[in-house]
């Protein structure tokens, strides 16, 4: 009888075990967050830490004044235990303000500068915020609930402070200067003991896409085992050090309010990188700007953003995509892949999560060459020196550089090896593999496993996963298990494919129809830039719902014959039952904040339409 199969043997090892990835990382380091900064502080003090609308920032400088302000806060009475609000755009105060928090023993609770007053209200309240360190853009919404929530101090910074010699003057009285703190302040932060498997970090609240935000307790140890689980690897040889640590920029275009985002400026602070920062991530110009002046090495993003670089045409920059966030359709890095001359690569995590679980790297393994062993390859320690001696010669930073040169090229050997050979490794659509010592399991609604293949809701369990909802620790998880309310399914090599949000899934007279397998097969047509598919009420079978697609199509194509299209696409892709009823273009999309198309928004919009119409009831 053959031995049962089990999730939590984690089948996705044999993969990396051929290719001599250790099976685990542990033991991780038990470090406060803000260890990172330091490190980078005393290894690369004279290394640009950010570049910001022209303006660059050394490690040394970024460390000064995030303990300057660390010191100022002590001041104020933050102390341990305590929770910052921020209001902030990526920015060098996102960072100064994020790690002097941390320095004081306080918690960040990120808020998105787009939020209403009845947000901040909530978010605030609810993690009982004293102190906001906030842009001046936000100070009028902040002043509208600060009697509310009896915030003590409120401490202001406009998007220029940094590109001046000083700062402006004080809109009011009733606020405080974020440079003037750190110019009265020496860089002394107050010594503060920090246990990190149990004190809080960051407190972001999530959910409010789908319904009541929830705030995440995320500790240090949660959000410094995620960077290593993610980025430790780059780091365990001695030329993966050399030529990566403090050499290189990337571009982050992704709110640092949003986990996703600020777990990659962690990140790439624990690289001791040069972060590249945009400030309004729709700004696609600004983003290819930088891309095409300092050649990072990577560019950290969301798929709205990949699909509006790909149709740019701005020359093969080389830069490395990863995605996260949403799910990123196969098309839309095809596209990336063709414009740019750079694999796009995705992920998949959930602010619970801090956030990365799974990782799908194919693209960019693919562009090495095949061999018949997949073992780590042995380089003799004279070759080594004489590599590090080479690249000192032109320098580790410029090097780096370089590459963004050499991946168009090695993309075009990747294509013509798979051409020939009518394979790939590529494993398109997947989110990949669980990330080192991360158990990922399919349950059914009973929470039992299902047979490898099947989707069932996928259950997250790993050291990154956070200490519970606000303020209860353990709310929100089964037995140390986070289920994270996607469905998905895992293939025979153990790489995971998300089919749908539960709550998205649509109902056709007790058909499932999984939403995201309807928008692949809409971004599949060539005119597509942007697709989404959502169930709607069905008001001639009461209790079943019916299928509306939108699309936003390049320009110059006519929508009557995209529609067609599209429409015999879905005949021959899917059952009957799953092709839209509807198609609607779209020049712009509902997008949440960070820019994943609003499936919730798109459906309560058009249920206000029908009840307009007089289509469905008033109250229903």
């Amino acid at each position: 009888m053959a031995e049962k199969q089990s999730y939590l043997q984690r089948p996705w090892r044999r993969q990396a075990e051929r290719r001599g990835i250790p099976a685990t990382l542990e033991p991780y380091p038990v470090i406060p967050l803000f260890q990172f900064l330091d490190e980078a502080v005393r290894d690369f003090p004279k290394r640009p830490a950010l570049t910001f609308l022209g303006r660059q920032m050394t490690y040394a400088e970024l460390g000064r004044e995030a303990d300057s302000l660390a010191a100022a806060l002590a001041d104020l009475g933050v102390k341990k235990g305590d929770r910052v609000g921020t209001i902030l755009v990526n920015s060098p105060q996102f960072l100064i303000a994020d790690y002097a928090i941390l320095k004081a023993g306080a918690a960040n609770v990120p808020c998105s500068p787009l939020h209403t007053a009845a947000d901040l209200e909530y978010e605030l309240g609810a993690a009982g915020v004293e102190t906001i360190i906030c842009m001046d853009s936000s100070l009028d919404v902040v002043r509208r609930v600060r009697e509310k929530l009896e915030l003590k101090n409120v401490i202001v910074t406009g998007l220029e402070d940094y590109l001046k010699p000083l700062p402006p003057e004080s809109p009011a009285g009733d606020v405080l200067l974020f440079r003037d703190l750190i110019a009265g302040s020496e860089p002394r932060p107050p010594r503060v003991s920090i246990d990190p498997r149990e004190d809080l970090a960051e407190v972001p609240f999530t959910g409010g896409a789908t319904g009541l935000p929830k705030g995440v307790m995320l500790t240090h140890y949660n959000l410094t085992t995620n960077v290593k689980q993610t980025w430790g690897l780059l780091g365990r040889t001695e030329l993966g050090s050399y030529l990566l640590k403090g050499n290189c920029a990337v571009l982050l275009g992704l709110p640092f309010f949003h986990q996703y985002g600020h777990y990659a400026m962690h990140a790439a602070v624990s690289m001791a990188w040069n972060m590249l920062l945009v400030p309004n991530p729709r700004d696609t110009d600004m983003i290819l700007d930088l891309m095409k002046k300092y050649r990072p090495l990577i560019n950290v993003g969301v798929p709205t953003q990949y699909m509006r670089l790909a149709s740019e045409k701005r020359g093969r920059l080389g830069v490395i995509g990863v995605s996260g966030s949403a799910a990123l359709p196969a098309d839309v890095a095809e596209k990336y892949e063709e414009a740019t001359g750079a694999p796009v690569d995705e992920g998949y995590g959930l602010t619970e999560t801090s956030p990365v679980t799974h990782a799908n790297m194919t693209g960019l393994l693919r562009l090495l060459p095949p061999r018949e062993e997949e073992k780590p390859i042995e380089i003799p320690p004279a070759l080594i020196s004489a590599f590090k001696g080479f690249v000192g010669l032109v320098g580790p930073a410029r090097f780096m550089r370089w590459m963004t040169y050499l991946f168009p090229l090695l993309v075009r050997a990747a294509n013509r090896r798979e051409k020939k050979a009518g394979t790939s490794v590529r494993k398109k659509g997947s989110i990949g593999v669980p990330v080192l010592d991360t158990d990922c399991k399919l349950v059914d609604v009973h929470g039992n496993e299902v047979p490898f293949g099947e989707a069932g809701e996928m259950w997250i369990r790993g050291p990154q996963v956070m200490k519970g909802y606000w303020p209860e620790p353990g709310a929100g998880l089964k037995d140390g298990w986070l289920p994270t309310g996607d469905i998905a399914r895992m293939d025979e090599d153990g790489y995971f494919y998300i089919v749908d949000r539960i709550k998205d899934m649509i109902n056709i007279s007790g058909n499932k129809v999984y939403s995201r397998v309807v928008d692949d097969v809409l971004y599949q047509h060539p005119a597509v830039r942007m697709a989404a598919a959502i169930g709607l009420p069905d008001p001639e079978r009461p209790g079943s719902e019916r299928v509306k697609a939108f699309l936003s199509i390049a320009p110059g194509r006519d929508p009557d014959k995209v529609r067609d299209e599209v429409q015999k696409l879905c005949r021959e892709k899917l059952p009957a039952y799953a092709v839209p009823k509807a198609i609607e273009f779209r020049d712009e999309f509902p997008l949440t904040v960070t820019e994943k198309i609003f499936k919730r928004k798109l459906r309560e919009q058009e249920i206000e339409k029908m009840k307009a119409q007089g289509l469905l009831p008033s109250g229903g």
